[in-house]
């Protein structure tokens, strides 16, 4: 496994959309991430040991099927530029907690993928374009229709990738 950089991310997004694979253990293992986590507590596990490049990693799971991937940076080195360069253009999404991360949105879609996956990245202030991220989540979701793929649940176009 390699450290964990934008060219990662991006080749585990889209690999998530194209992986029909639900288990978490077969997920986690097809993206060469890492060891999954050996137990759940309230649908969240912890990667031990951490991903190369992070200081932590989370797996989520809903009724036993892989949702999603959580990484946090050891050193963080990718920007709001560089995610927008390889993404398209994010969506900011709304603050859950007064003193809560600012998070910017992007929806990765591949046509006839059985999902799309979206990329949300977190910053500890408002981000601007170099704006260093300090966590990133990939949330599998199902296959997005024809319409869904014109416009995103994050209000812009996605990225389709081949």
């Amino acid at each position: 496994m390699r450290t964990l950089d934008l060219v990662q991310l991006t080749v585990w997004s889209v690999r998530l959309c194209r992986l029909a694979e639900v288990d978490p253990l077969r997920v986690v293992a097809v993206l060469g991430v890492g060891t999954a986590p050996a137990s759940y507590v309230r649908g969240v596990g912890r990667m031990e040991p951490a991903p190369l490049g992070t200081t932590r990693g989370e797996v989520s799971v809903v009724q036993g099927r892989f949702r999603s991937l959580t990484l946090t940076f050891a050193a963080p080195e990718i920007t709001r530029h560089d995610l927008e360069d390889a993404l398209g253009q994010g969506m900011p999404l709304r603050r859950t907690r007064p003193l809560g991360e600012h998070q910017v949105g992007y929806r990765v879609v591949v046509p006839d993928a059985p999902y799309s996956c979206d990329v949300v990245a977190s910053f500890p202030a408002r981000p601007q374009p170099r704006s260093v991220a300090t966590r990133v989540m990939l949330r599998r979701r199902p296959g997005c229709t024809a319409q869904a793929r014109r416009t995103s649940a994050f209000g812009s176009a996605p990225v389709e990738r081949r």
